[in-house]
């Protein structure tokens, strides 16, 4: 079997959630025995050839296609304007290559494709897109947001899922919103994200004293670190003595008590497993998710969660391992902070347990890679008979 995996980046080149579930993918199908045409970009020019983040066994099965991702400046719809063209670079060089059984396309990847082959100009297999979160028709964090989500993204979005063969879904909301495009339900493939075993500890640490909560982040508004930082100050004031915050991400550092600490971007896993071990309780406050790969990191390394109910958030995160909020409001924020701040370490230390579990049951690439390598086989055998 031979699949193209299309995707804007590959962990740890460019980071992101879409970035290391199409690296786990990558590593999941190659260790299957699927050779995978792995088309991707790093903006900072590092790969030469195969990325040295597979083993030499994942290797034998990865050929990795480098494209330079476009700069079109910072005018509106740049954004979208380079996806279309990342997507037209794409077609380009898949043609040259041998055919594959199945294409799977990670956001607007395969944009330019599915415009030639609804205008007859070319015939392919297969095609499943995969959109992340389905921001776009969620809950935005401002006036700006909500005019980029409305009249940029929805309608290039709609696009490509419709003229898709199979739109692949997280579950949860993220299911519920791709119904409402209109995309009928045997179209629709549902698998959860998941977590390389590699990930998971065998047991969570008691509870540090003062309670460690910890953000992880890219520095954009809709992750809702603007609101983490205001309800910590409703929560515990400018001396905050029982509660520390971690943030992780290439955000600026801003004037904050001593108890609130900016760690900068970490790519490295090794030093984000040490980061999750450090504390106790992940805060994820976002307005729109889909499956959030930082929470499943955080639950596989013993953490509990706060967390918005958005996306297929609720899939992962429940009363026996955090709290969901209906919004990120910094009030509802605090609130969840005080309790977590205050609750014994027994309790404590059974919601980050819980959380380790859940992830061990559900969200192993042996569980829900299965699912994948059963359509993949499906997809595949149509296409040879």
């Amino acid at each position: 079997m031979r699949v193209a995996l299309l995707t804007d980046g590959i962990t740890p080149y460019v980071t992101g959630g879409m970035q290391r579930h199409s690296y786990n993918v990558c590593r999941f199908l190659a260790g299957q025995g699927v050779y995978v045409d792995l088309y991707h970009c790093d903006p900072q020019n590092r790969i030469s050839k195969l990325p040295d983040v597979f083993t030499e066994e994942e290797s034998k099965y990865i050929t990795s296609i480098v494209l330079r991702f476009p700069d079109m400046g910072k005018m509106p719809g740049h954004y979208i304007r380079e996806s279309y063209e990342y997507s037209r670079l794409i077609a380009n060089e898949l043609q040259k290559r041998a055919a594959v059984d199945f294409i799977y396309a990670k956001g607007f990847t395969a944009w330019h494709l599915l415009a030639m082959r609804e205008s007859g100009k070319i015939k392919l297999p297969p095609i499943g897109v995969n959109f992340h979160g389905y921001e776009m028709f969620q809950h935005q964090s401002g006036f700006l947001e909500k005019l980029k989500a409305k009249f940029l993204l929805k309608s290039p979005l709609i696009y490509n899922v419709k003229r898709a063969d199979y739109v692949f879904s997280y579950g949860g909301k993220i299911t519920d919103i791709i119904a409402s495009i209109g995309i009928p339900q045997n179209k629709i493939v549902q698998i959860p994200g998941a977590v390389d075993e590699k990930w998971i500890r065998e047991n969570a640490d008691q509870p540090h004293k003062p309670v460690r909560f910890v953000f992880v982040g890219r520095n954009e508004p809709r992750k809702g670190l603007n609101e983490l930082i205001k309800a910590f100050h409703l929560a515990f004031g400018s001396v905050a003595e029982n509660a520390e915050l971690l943030i992780v991400g290439s955000h600026p550092a801003r004037k904050v008590p001593a108890s609130v600490k900016f760690l900068g971007e970490v790519t490295s896993t090794d030093k984000l497993k040490e980061i999750y071990a450090s504390a106790d309780v992940l805060v994820a406050p976002s307005y729109a998710e889909g499956f959030p790969n930082v929470i499943l990191e955080a639950m596989a390394c013993g953490l509990a969660v706060i967390a918005t109910e958005t996306g297929a958030v609720s899939m992962i995160v429940g009363n026996d391992n955090g709290v969901l909020l209906s919004n990120p409001d910094p009030a509802l924020i605090a609130n969840a902070l005080k309790s977590f701040a205050s609750m014994p370490h027994a309790d404590l230390y059974e919601l980050k347990s819980a959380s380790i579990v859940k992830v061990k049951d559900k969200f192993t690439w042996d569980k829900t890679g299965a699912r994948l390598m059963d359509f993949l086989r499906t997809q595949a055998a149509n296409v040879a008979g």
